[in-house]
């Protein structure tokens, strides 16, 4: 099998200014090369991992009625967690919203849920903020979750004027009204957010890690 560092040698012969480097100095030249590889992968993987909504690991499932259940990984369990609503101070004259206050810092920004897979219909949205609105940085230490107006639940105010998303795209909801948003993938914090009436059973799925939700997602 071939290795980067015979990879970077390869390489190395089609660059001139590397061929009249003594043998230390080519060695050094393959290494920097590796290196630069490396950073360069480092940096792609620290911007995959910057969405809105990432941060120290946690594990929360909720509901647009403030049911919410924590899970911060530290062997004590799924513990309830009440959303409220709370003044809104990312929108001009702070409505009330639903909000759910969570361990920070997490990083700023809205994620869109969409109802369809060509991205056209908008189901949700959360939002990561602070107390002062900011939608930028990583200061968030609060969710709010936004659903389509009128409607029965806590959610159902209606989405902002203006979204600031930081969601690489967005996820699409389930057809069991379902969805995972899980920014830096399963070793960072993962949301288990249920956007309509559950189906029997869906609640109970609030608390999972996102392995044993996307298998529940796959069998329905």
């Amino acid at each position: 099998m071939k290795t980067l560092w015979n990879f970077a040698a390869e390489l190395n012969i089609d660059y001139p200014w590397v061929r009249p480097l003594p043998l230390v100095g080519r060695a050094a030249a393959r290494l920097a090369f590796l290196l630069s590889l490396l950073f360069a992968g480092g940096i792609l993987q620290a911007r995959a991992d910057l969405w809105a909504g990432s941060g120290d690991p946690f594990t929360f499932g909720f509901d647009e009625n403030g049911h919410g259940l924590l899970d911060l990984r530290n062997g004590n369990g799924v513990q309830p967690l009440t959303g409220m609503l709370l003044p809104d101070p990312t929108q001009p004259g702070n409505p009330l919203a639903l909000t759910y206050l969570l361990p920070g810092p997490m990083f700023n920004g809205d994620v869109r849920i969409w109802d369809d897979a060509s991205h056209t219909v908008l189901s949700d949205v959360l939002c990561f903020t602070d107390a002062n609105g900011n939608l930028t940085g990583q200061t968030a230490n609060r969710m709010i979750f936004y659903s389509q107006a009128p409607g029965p639940d806590k959610a159902d105010t209606g989405f902002p004027a203006t979204l600031f998303p930081n969601d690489g795209g967005g996820v699409v909801e389930a057809a069991n009204g379902t969805f995972l948003w899980d920014p830096g993938g399963p070793t960072d914090n993962i949301f288990n957010g249920v956007s309509e009436v559950p189906e029997p059973g869906v609640l109970a799925l609030l608390g999972l890690g996102a392995g044993a939700w996307r298998a529940a997602k796959r069998r329905k």
